[in-house]
This record gives C-alpha cells, structure tokens and sequence, in this order.
C-alpha cells in the first residue's frame, strides 16, 4: 500500500473542495478510493456521491440545513459496503466542524473511528483521532499542504497496519 500517495490524495481532495474544482474532486476521490482497494463501480458511485457530500455541505453553510449532505453521506458509506451509521456519524463531524464546535468535532471523530475497529484495537481510535486532528489544523488550516500530506500519510499507515483494510476518510 503507497501511504503517501492516499495522503496526497486525500490532501487533493481537500484543496479541490477548498477551490471549488468538484469535477476534480469527484476523479481524486475515485483514485483514493481505488488505492484503498475498493473496487472500480463502488470507486465511481462514492465517488460521484463524496462530490455531493461536498456540494451538500457548501449549501448547507448557508441554510444550515445538513439533512441532504447527510443522507449523501449515509449513500456514499452504503455503496463502500458500510452501513448507514457510519455516514450518519461521518456528517456529523463535518456539522460540528461547520459551527467550530471543537469538543464535538474530536467527540464524533473518535466515533467514527471508534465503530469501525474490534476488540482490542479500538485503544488506537484516540491516535487516530490524533493525527487526522493534527493534519487539519497543522495542514489543512494552515494550508501547509506538505505538512497535510505527510500527516494524512502517516494516519493511513496507522490506520491500515492495525488490520482495517476497508476504511474510508474523506
């Protein structure tokens, strides 16, 4: 698995939302999803839907109704094979990130991760937590794009060394 690549993808994701380029957006999202070993119709439907969870949330900044992204989220989980919960607590970060609600935006974080590990590897949530937090606001925020890239690339290796083969951040 090429680590640094899934942090550079994910990075260029988050630029390209960032810029608006959500036809850019929606082909990274298809590669990551690729390199993550889902396969080429699950790859092009979440990709297609991870855009208008995007698009979705753009909207909802305005109205401050986040039904329609969530349910995207709830659609793109689907098609990846995970279930419905999974979207519902994927959107809820970005809602409490949309109201810079930090306590809540690590809280829905570490369950989102939290749900997807067993048994004994559920103590590597907070780390996980730690470095996707750490990219954000080293990276992301302060639109360090090397410093995003090798923080993302890190977080995969973690996340992917500790047996989760199917998992998914966007």
């Amino acid at each position: 698995m090429n680590y640094s690549r899934l942090g550079k993808l994910q990075s260029d994701i988050w630029w390209q939302h960032d810029k608006k380029q959500f036809s850019q957006l929606e082909k990274t999202t298809q590669k990551f999803l690729l390199l993550l070993e889902f396969n080429t119709n699950q790859s092009k439907k979440a990709s297609k839907l991870i855009r208008a969870c995007y698009e979705e949330y753009d909207k909802a900044l305005k109205t401050k109704n986040f039904k329609v992204m969530e349910e995207k989220h709830k659609q793109a989980m689907i098609s990846l094979g995970f279930s419905s919960q999974n979207g519902e607590n994927y959107s809820n970060w970005w809602i409490y990130f949309s109201q810079k609600d930090n306590p809540k935006i690590i809280k829905s974080l570490f369950i989102y991760h939290f749900g997807f590990f067993k048994g004994i590897k559920k103590v590597f949530a907070p780390l996980f937590v730690f470095l996707i937090v750490l990219a954000g606001i080293l990276g992301h925020n302060k639109r360090n794009k090397k410093v995003a890239e090798m923080l993302l690339s890190i977080y995969w290796l973690v996340i992917l060394t500790q047996g989760k083969k199917k998992f998914v951040l966007y």
